[in-house]
């Protein structure tokens, strides 16, 4: 439009823009068959062009069982690559075909269909049918999605025949991985492995002679057979170990003022095996001019799903607590079975031993150890960590607090160790403004143990007054929910000779993971995850939702947007030197340079953690 000068006169018509899209394009082997030594043609097939397009080199492996065939040649005659200068295929390593070709000078046009074919010969021992898998495409046939074929030997199967299991017994509750060693397993065609009536999960047939699986819950000794084709093998046989109950039931070592409430946690450990409990039964002991019973709280602890839990104290110093679940069970592993409300007495002038006794039940045959309440004297300081709550991947700063100081004190100097679960905690930092150490020249902590976190400071050339109140903040995040028990050990110089008693941190929520981290999700970016990144950003940066690829995502240009940003398409502020100023840009179904050296950056540390304060919502860590 708008013809302008010495063309204004010219009459114009319209042309077309035609979009190519081989994005969604499939490579296919086909499905063939054939007797023991025949050559066979394998078609690769190739489909869902929308447009055809010129291509001038490609490249691909095809996989199969070398115990069933062997590469012959590569044939380009009446295929899509005939013009191609070279087309050329070896089998470096047995049941590996690299196939590549190239067009010197020129290019070919590529549309749907017969795309290559692959002469193979059937082995003459072949006994078994194999998967026909393409891999490692390249080139100009990169982004295509691949389906696999199936070479089916022709003629009767052979029975197949177990010879022995890598393991030979394993728990009740199952999930025993087991490796079974035989002949004349089938590739590519599903097998149900059975343990006595049960059948096994995770069935995975990796070769001609091996099975893995894992066992179903079971008891006693089974018979373990494999099924494939009409075919069940010979039995073998497989022992179920009854759980052992080693665990041990334990109060834990708790402190208090007179007048004050105290969490006593009943902890469970030495659970071999998770097991499931639909009843429990113990007394807790204690001197009863010390402590009174309050209240048993099942919240967070392995018998919160119980229907009812309950406990009372109808004789001076002995609590006795029962639970049941009415029409179900719950699972108990190491961890805080139960907590118990005391009240310290007004009273109360010395410590008492905490007893368990009278195990009933589902805990009747666990041993049990004695513990300690520790009364705190009002006579010295007392430096304890407060009770906090928070979600998953949230920071949290943790008050460390100091009561109990008659008379203010002059520091220059102190030290303690913070104690926690390093599973459902990871330290951040040592924060002291706003705090009565504020003033000091340096406040430090380091994690070098996990779980165990060294806090010190010392004020150079001077003094801070200490009284009651914030001594310090111990920032934390939340890994996993969770809840773990905070306590405060080796107090140095000016806090040598204090009380302490322990804190208490809950996580609430699920564990939140990058996009990126889904084989598998385990909080680490390893080398494919990248390269995936990496794909989508060399192909225009552009994806969309694809459901049931492997992350959930496709390179290119879609319309599906319905499961969200990518966790790397992301909000941020960047510079460029064809403009002045930074440039917001906000997720916009694209991968941008600067999200993917953020995404390096989460791979060349090792691990990360939810952050909901960066801009990512994620922070690269140090792997523990």
């Amino acid at each position: 439009t708008e013809l302008k000068d010495d063309i204004a006169d010219a009459t114009t018509s319209a042309g077309t823009f035609t979009l190519i899209a081989v994005d969604g394009m499939s490579l296919e082997a086909g499905d063939v068959s054939g007797d023991p030594e025949d050559e066979v043609i394998i078609p690769i097939n190739i489909s869902d062009i929308s447009a055809a397009f010129d291509s001038d080199a490609f490249g691909f492996t095809l996989k199969y069982d070398s115990n069933v065939l062997s590469f012959v040649s590569v044939e380009k005659t009446g295929t899509l690559v005939e013009p191609f200068t070279m087309v050329n295929g070896s089998e470096n390593t047995p049941g590996e075909v690299k196939v590549s070709g190239a067009y010197f000078g020129g290019k070919a046009t590529i549309n749907n269909g017969l795309f290559v074919n692959i002469k193979v010969k059937v082995k003459a021992d072949a006994t078994v049918n194999t998967s026909l898998e393409l891999d490692d495409l390249k080139d100009d046939i990169a982004n295509a999605t691949t389906a696999d074929g199936t070479f089916t030997l022709t003629g009767e199967p052979s029975d197949i025949e177990i010879s022995s299991l890598d393991q030979t017994n394993g728990p009740e509750t199952g999930d025993t991985l087991v490796t079974i060693t035989g002949s004349n397993f089938v590739v590519g065609t599903a097998a149900t492995v059975k343990f006595g009536a049960n059948d096994a999960t995770e069935v995975n047939v990796v070769s001609v002679t091996q099975i893995t699986c894992k066992s179903p819950a079971g008891t006693g000794t089974v018979d373990v057979t494999v099924s494939q084709n009409d075919l069940t093998s010979n039995a073998v046989q497989f022992t179920y170990d009854p759980v052992s109950i080693d665990m041990k039931l334990k109060a834990g070592e708790v402190s208090g003022e007179s007048e004050t409430e105290v969490i006593i946690p009943i902890n469970i450990s030495n659970v071999a095996a998770a097991f499931e409990s639909d009843a429990f039964g113990f007394t807790l002991q204690y001197d009863s001019n010390v402590l009174s019973f309050v209240s048993v709280d099942k919240m967070g602890t392995l018998v919160e799903p119980f229907t009812m839990v309950n406990g009372s104290e109808n004789t001076p110093g002995e609590v006795k607590v029962s639970g049941a679940f009415f029409g179900g069970k719950a699972t108990i592993n190491n961890g805080v079975l139960v907590n118990i409300k005391v009240l310290v007495k007004a009273d109360a002038t010395e410590d008492t031993s905490l007893i368990l006794k009278d195990l009933k039940d589902d805990i009747a045959d666990a041993e049990t150890e004695n513990s300690t309440f520790e009364l705190i004297s009002d006579e010295v300081p007392m430096v304890y960590p407060d009770n906090v709550e928070d979600e998953v991947g949230s920071s949290i700063a943790i008050p460390i607090l100091i009561t109990n100081v008659v008379n203010a004190f002059e520091s220059d100097a102190f030290g303690f160790t913070l104690k926690f679960d390093s599973n459902i905690l990871s330290f951040v930092s040592v924060d002291k403004m706003g705090t009565q150490v504020e003033n000091f020249t340096m406040v430090n902590g380091s994690e070098n143990e996990p779980g165990e976190v060294k806090i010190s400071g010392a004020y150079f050339g001077g003094k801070a007054t200490i009284n009651n109140g914030l001594l310090v903040h111990v920032n934390m995040q939340g890994k996993i929910s969770g809840q773990t028990a905070l306590k405060l050990i080796d107090f140095k110089d000016d806090i040598e000779i204090v009380a302490t008693k322990d804190g208490l941190c809950k996580i609430t929520g699920d564990v939140q993971y990058h996009s990126a981290d889904y084989n598998p999700q385990d909080n680490r970016i390893n080398l494919s995850e990248l390269l995936r990144v990496i794909q989508i950003y060399n192909f225009t940066g552009t994806y969309y939702c694809k459901e049931g690829s492997e992350d959930g995502y496709m390179p290119g240009y879609g319309e599906d947007k319905d499961c969200g940003f990518h966790s790397s398409d992301y909000a941020h502020t960047f510079d460029t030197p064809r403009v002045a100023g930074p440039i917001q840009k906000d997720p916009d179904w694209t991968i941008d340079h600067s999200e993917l050296q953020r995404m390096i950056q989460l791979y060349n540390m090792g691990c990360y953690q939810y952050d909901a304060s960066t801009e990512d919502h994620f922070k690269p860590v140090e792997c523990d």
